[in-house]
């Protein structure tokens, strides 16, 4: 009896879950629009390697990155990372 219990309570909360209409794009687009239409200030980072393979797909050279994108207003804007072995630059 708790087999067919469950799995009846499964088939309703699936039922249930797909029965729901999904947003489309341009409704999701305007929502980011609203949330974001005051910010200002943009901060990205991206940490991973850059890989270089040579002819036959075989690594050569795993160089490790580490950088920050800030944008401020318009006109502002700072970039900073790490390099492998050339150390921390700032631009």
């Amino acid at each position: 009896m708790r087999v067919v219990g469950r799995g009846a309570a499964f088939a309703l909360a699936s039922a249930i879950a797909f029965s729901q209409a999904k947003p489309d794009a341009a409704e999701i687009v305007r929502k980011m629009a609203a949330t974001y239409a005051t910010t200002t200030q943009y901060e990205f980072a991206f940490d991973g390697n850059v890989q270089d393979f040579g002819i036959d797909g075989k690594l050569i050279q795993e160089t490790p990155i580490d950088i920050s994108i800030a944008v401020r207003g318009p006109d502002h804007a700072r970039v900073e990372g790490i390099l492998g072995d050339l150390g921390p630059h700032s631009w």
